[in-house]
C-alpha cells in the first residue's frame, strides 16, 4: 500500500493518462506536482518516478 502522497498523487495522474485517456488533466497534473516538489531539486525519488 503507498501511504506518499506524492506518490499517490504521481499514480493518479498515471491512471488519467493511461486508463482513462485524459492526457491533458494527467499533464497538467504531473505539472503541478512537478511545481510542488521543487521540480529537479525536490526529492529524489519523487523527480524520479515522476520524470518517468
Amino acid at each position: 500500500m503507498i501511504t506518499d502522497e506524492t506518490l499517490t498523487r504521481i499514480n493518479e495522474g498515471a491512471q488519467l493518462h493511461h486508463h482513462q485517456g485524459q492526457r491533458k488533466a494527467a499533464r497538467d497534473l504531473f505539472a503541478q506536482i512537478w511545481d510542488e516538489i521543487g521540480g529537479e531539486r525536490g526529492d529524489p525519488s519523487h523527480a524520479c518516478v515522476l520524470a518517468h
